[in-house]
């Protein structure tokens, strides 16, 4: 449970917040033995400006997260823009220098420039950075995928349903036409043409009163690129063996091509809701005390520290084991509570009337989480949530 998760970069379309969404990152931190977070050009940047050279490098030297980079990323080339004969095509791209040569993702996305804005002087930015690509992993997509690309292209069904969604987020307003056309024709030699009734004028309007996101244009390309990207971060979830986590829009894009690595991810992403919800009162609790940037980056990072029994308590449990109902029956174990029904243990322990309060004369306000933990005997994950969790979502909390 909860072994690996990889983070694709967010795509055009999802970038309302910026390159990455901290909040996210820093639950899956929580609740994940493996946190894979792949990185761009911009990505490296906005961690450095949240958290700073040693807070990132801190992150990353005690095995909280790893930044991944990909030595073949999706593209889609555009020919003839603009003309009759206009096409498309799918494909993998890599990094060159002017000379051609392709170079290692890592050693240019994280190269001694990056880390120069956050650094005091060039030998530091270098240090930092030899160090940040010493902990980071890069992988490589295989030329297959090129042609899985192709294959989602010629899924006109699919392809359809996943650019009205795509609008339907980044240009809410736009009214596309009835049964609207978006079709894309096999020219052989993985080139596409497009067959489309959209009205670009009216959708790029919408698109300019929606929230705004760094890529400014909404046209084919931008359209053909998020599902292109959509393929990209499956085929990395698989070769990683770790789930994917995605967001609402990458998780509606996927339901036409969903593997194993997203299905369980879409589950264990409902778990940690609803787990949240009953522990926190809020699912989005642990996202939003990060994302409000009321919680400092050692505030963070010493709850990710005090997690890792907790983590360690997630390995342990049964794999068709749900997230809920390992709690329930951790707390409940080895204790004269496990003696009660798993209803009326639920009711007592959630409603704050304590687990006494059922059974003859306790109030909820004599039985607090202290005593619970005391009856519980040893180490339980209610002294993590109840304790370090609560008081770090604890919106009295904050700012203390």
């Amino acid at each position: 449970m909860f072994e690996h998760v990889f983070i694709p970069v967010i795509s055009a379309a999802d970038d309302t917040e910026g390159p990455v969404d901290l909040g996210q990152l820093v639950e899956a931190m929580l609740f994940y033995d493996r946190v894979s977070l792949a990185i761009n050009g911009v990505v490296p940047q906005a961690l450095l400006r949240a958290w700073g050279p040693n807070g990132l490098l801190a992150l990353l030297e005690e095995e909280f997260v790893v930044l991944t980079g990909v030595e073949k990323q999706s593209m889609v080339l555009n020919f003839q823009q603009g003309t009759s004969g206009e096409f498309y095509q799918p494909g993998l791209a890599t990094i060159r220098d002017k000379s051609g040569r392709v170079r290692p993702t890592l050693e240019v996305i994280l190269g001694t420039d990056a880390f120069a804005p956050f650094c005091n002087g060039t030998n530091s930015a270098r240090r930092t950075g030899a160090n940040v690509r010493r902990l980071s992993k890069s992988y490589s997509l295989d030329e297959s995928v090129t042609a899985r690309m192709a294959a989602d292209f010629r899924d006109r069904e699919y392809v359809r349903g996943a650019v009205m969604k795509v609008l339907a987020e980044v240009a809410p307003t736009y009214v596309p036409p009835p049964n609207m056309l978006f079709e894309l024709w096999d020219l052989g030699d993985n080139h596409f043409r497009l067959r489309t009734d959209i009205d670009w004028r009216a959708a790029e309007a919408a698109f300019a009163l929606a929230a705004p996101r760094s890529h400014q244009t909404l046209n084919a390309s931008m359209l053909l690129a998020t599902i292109a990207g959509t393929r990209e971060a499956l085929e990395a979830g698989a070769l990683l063996d770790a789930e994917l986590a995605t967001s609402p829009l990458s998780s509606a894009l996927v339901q036409g091509r969903v593997s194993a690595s997203v299905t369980r991810r879409l589950d264990s992403n409902t778990q940690i809701s609803l787990f949240a919800q009953m522990t926190l009162e809020s699912g989005n609790a642990i996202r939003e005390a990060v994302n409000s940037g009321e919680r400092s980056f050692e505030e963070i990072i010493a709850l990710l520290r005090r997690a890792r029994t907790f983590r360690e308590w997630l390995r342990g449990a049964p794999p068709e084991a749900g997230l809920l109902a390992h709690y329930y029956q951790s707390l409940r174990s080895g204790s004269w509570l496990e003696s009660l029904p798993v209803k009326a243990f639920r009711w007592s322990l959630f409603t704050g009337l304590g687990a006494l309060g059922p059974l003859g004369g306790f109030g909820g306000s004599v039985i607090d989480s202290f005593l619970l933990d005391r009856l519980l005997k040893g180490w339980k994950p209610s002294q993590f949530v109840d304790g370090p969790l609560r008081r770090f979502v604890s919106a009295t909390e904050r700012g203390h």
